[in-house]
């Protein structure tokens, strides 16, 4: 009996050792030796290299208190045959070993875009210490400039642009999507993505410097930049592919012409399929939304049943127009397939879209896409007549 309780507490000595011992932070990183990167750039280098350029955070002028104008970022640059040449090629400029949890960004230059950036985003997925959750952005003009850019409001930039990222849903009408799924799209060359596009836009004032802006969105043909959508194409786009989370549409008042009145969207559904006639096939979209209305100019009460009868279909209409504006850009002059119209026929009908399959750019640009569009508005807000009617 005696033998037995001793050698139970030898085997839980056993197991205790190593917990104790050995499960401490084995892999703990001391960041008062590593450079933080807030976002990464890709342009095109020299002799057919990649230019990496990294947004780093100053912690030490993040921390100061007060109205300081002092920057609280350092861009370092390096070029290299590869990626992770380039990384290993920072070492140079930078005593301080990159750390790369903290990087949420990933921005491409358009003259890298254009030839094609699935075998540069390669070390960001394979690397352990890389997010795959970053968001992937193709900007005008190089990534360099931009992670040189000071922001306005977020004293690192990186910051910034995640945020307008993020509040881009608020209008609909810039698209988003982040490393992992961008790499996933990769993997069929069938499949065509949206990115956002970043550029600086000029303010008001004509003494203040440029800010960012995200405006509509790029189009990465299995892996290459060919076209940009602006603002409305790319919202016609994400109608139709069931991505709309709000925004406002403004039409003309059933009243008056030029009298705008604001719609907001509530919620937006969208269902995608395929119909085969005959031997051919062509793609049926429904969207339905539900809104408010949010604003209006001029005279009228259009509270009423008939008022918001009216309000509903021009509403539908002009979905319909933003769908036909994406659909004529990607058909005629993109032929690239971002709206997945090619998967819908896959599941209709797998062998025929395997027939179809190789001719698919050809098919593209001629398939017949049908929308419909229905709207319901639910509410007028807290007052129903016009506040100029009040007024008269």
């Amino acid at each position: 009996m005696k033998t037995k309780v001793r050698l139970k507490h030898i085997i839980v000595f056993a197991i205790l050792i190593p917990i104790i011992f050995f499960t401490a932070c084995w892999n703990y990183v001391e960041l008062d030796n590593r450079s933080l990167v807030a976002a990464v750039g890709l342009d095109q280098g020299d002799d057919d290299k990649i230019e990496l350029s990294v947004q780093v955070i100053e912690s030490g002028k993040l921390s100061k208190q007060g109205g300081s104008d002092e920057q609280a970022f350092a861009v370092y640059s390096a070029q290299g045959r590869t990626v992770f040449e380039a990384v290993r090629e920072m070492t140079m400029t930078s005593d301080r070993k990159l750390f790369w949890q903290h990087n949420n960004l990933l921005i491409i230059g358009e003259g890298l875009a254009k030839k094609g950036v699935a075998q540069y985003t390669d070390f960001f997925i394979r690397d352990h210490e890389s997010r795959a959750r970053s968001w992937v952005v193709i900007c005008e003009g190089t990534a360099k400039k931009m992670l040189k850019k000071q922001g306005v409001v977020e004293k690192i930039p990186a910051g910034e642009i995640s945020s307008l990222i993020k509040s881009s849903e608020a209008t609909s009408k810039s698209a988003k999507i982040d490393l992992h799924n961008l790499q996933v799209n990769f993997t069929d060359k069938n499949v065509s993505s949206l990115t956002s596009w970043l550029q600086l836009a000029k303010t008001s004032e004509e003494k203040d410097s440029p800010v960012f802006e995200l405006t509509g969105a790029a189009v990465l043909k299995h892996d290459k930049f060919i076209c940009r959508l602006d603002r409305f194409e790319t919202r016609g786009v994400l109608w139709i592919t069931d991505e709309i989370n709000s925004g406002i549409i403004v039409v003309d008042s059933p009243d008056k012409e030029r009298e705008p009145v604001g719609i907001e969207i509530i919620s937006a559904k969208s269902k995608m399929r395929a119909q085969k006639v005959k031997d051919e096939f062509k793609i049926i979209v429904d969207i339905s939304m539900i809104g408010n209305l949010g604003d209006q100019y001029g005279h009228g009460d259009l509270s009423t049943h008939e008022k918001l009868q009216s309000l509903e279909n021009l509403v539908a209409l002009e979905i319909i127009k933003e769908t036909q504006m994406a659909l004529d850009k990607i058909q005629t002059e993109c032929v690239s397939d971002v709206f997945g119209f090619g998967g819908a026929i896959h599941r209709k009908d797998s062998k025929a879209w395997s027939k179809i399959e190789p001719e698919w750019e050809k098919i593209l640009p001629l398939l017949d896409v049908v929308v419909t569009a229905d709207v319901q508005i639910n509410r007028s807000g807290l007052v129903g007549e016009s506040i100029h009617d009040k007024a008269d």
